[in-house]
């Protein structure tokens, strides 16, 4: 294993939570009888009591289930942003593909973001990597040296690792996850205790299982619970890797698939906007999730709106646009009425060069539900031509 200490999550019933809240939450301490649990190898715990001095560490509620099952209730299809099944290069005959990863989920509320990797792997492991500040300079683009969870990772076309879940899955005691800052080319910060995970190594939910993430905002950016850089967008990618350590590295399969290079070299990820009008909070992630999912070297040639579907809509309509260019720049995506005025603002700040994908619900900047209508799109970005869709809006 990768690290000397265990982390036992708990979700409480709404019952006990009430109860819970009731007390002094920067001051609880486990106590558990001999035999309350049991590890993998069966083994049962011993007593533990005040005089241990173990401490619990409260976290406010997730509107998420964070328990490794990869509940569709709760990953519905709009929060789904790679759909990757059953291609890795690793494979057994059986139980089947077994070293996987399906698909890549993210949403949000107030307090947290959520991440979701739906997979399987036997007797290896697989890494999320996070770049909080794409085009940034932080983070790091060649991890061939980190201090924990060293999978010879490199990344082309600007892409810097800022933070790394890892989940060993090797089916027996030693599996675990953790979650770390990435400070340098070579060292890292253990921030295992300040997000909530959890992981079904022993595949109790098979293909519906894998990894969950509840991330709080402070912990990526800094700025207080709740606040994320104006106009803030992340990028992410997944890989599976095998160990152990100096010699392990990431292969198989990522999510999303490398477009040429060859892991444990990365070249394409997807990138999320998590505040589209720049007001320094997460957006409604059910109006808008930006999901580019272009590579570097598939950069568009002009500014253009390629597709919007459906339309007519009722509930929602996914919107892919197309962004030019060497570097990142504003990009500004509006809906106006047919009397011209603007109604909703889905993107205005810089976006990187790439195919953007977004959904809006057909609410206006306020959350109003719109009208039935005709109503417009338009994509602008200085220096090129402005490009305008027409879409009808159906209740």
């Amino acid at each position: 294993t990768t690290q000397s200490s265990s982390r036992i999550d708990v979700q409480l019933d709404a019952a006990s939570a009430l109860t819970l809240e009731s007390l002094n939450t920067a001051a609880l301490e486990l106590q558990l009888l001999v035999g309350t649990v049991q590890d993998p190898a069966g083994n049962f715990n011993a007593a533990v009591t005040n005089l241990d001095d173990l401490a619990i560490d409260y976290q406010p509620v997730t509107t998420v289930t964070v328990d490794g099952f990869i509940d569709p209730a709760e990953w519905t299809a709009a929060t789904c942003l790679v759909d990757d099944s059953w291609d890795s290069a690793w494979t057994t005959t059986a139980p089947g593909d077994t070293n996987d990863i399906n698909a890549l989920y993210v949403t949000w509320d107030s307090t947290y973001i959520y991440v979701g990797i739906r997979g399987i792997v036997y007797g290896n492991s697989w890494l999320l990597y996070l770049d909080t500040d794409p085009g940034g300079a932080n983070g790091s683009a060649d991890l061939t040296s980190l201090d924990a969870w060293e999978r010879g990772a490199t990344f082309s076309g600007g892409f810097r690792a800022d933070f790394q879940y890892a989940a060993f899955q090797h089916q027996n005691a030693f599996d675990g996850d953790s979650f770390y800052r990435i400070l340098s080319d070579t060292t890292t910060a253990d921030l295992t205790g300040s997000v909530i995970t959890a992981m079904d190594a022993a595949h109790v939910y098979y293909a519906d299982g894998g990894s969950e993430l509840a991330i709080p905002w402070d912990v990526l950016y800094g700025l207080g619970p709740g606040n994320v850089p104006p106009g803030a967008e992340l990028c992410l990618v997944a890989s599976v890797c095998w160990d152990p350590e100096p010699n392990g590295e990431l292969g198989g399969d990522s999510a999303p698939d490398n477009v040429s290079a060859v892991l444990p070299m990365v070249d394409n990820w997807i990138s999320v906007t998590v505040d589209g009008n720049a007001d320094g909070v997460p957006d409604d992630p059910s109006a808008v999730v930006d999901a580019p999912a272009v590579s570097p070297g598939g950069v568009p040639q002009r500014l253009e709106i390629a597709a919007v579907s459906p339309n007519p809509f009722a509930a929602a309509t996914r919107i892919e646009y197309r962004v030019p260019g060497s570097a990142a720049g504003p990009v500004r995506l509006s809906v106006f009425d047919v009397s011209g005025r603007r109604v909703a603002r889905l993107v205005d700040g810089p976006r990187e060069p790439g195919t953007h994908r977004l959904t809006w619900d057909g609410r206006d900047t306020s959350g109003r539900a719109l009208a039935s209508g005709v109503y417009f799109v338009r994509l602008e970005a200085p220096g090129a031509a402005a490009e305008t869709r027409r879409i009808l809006r159906l209740r």
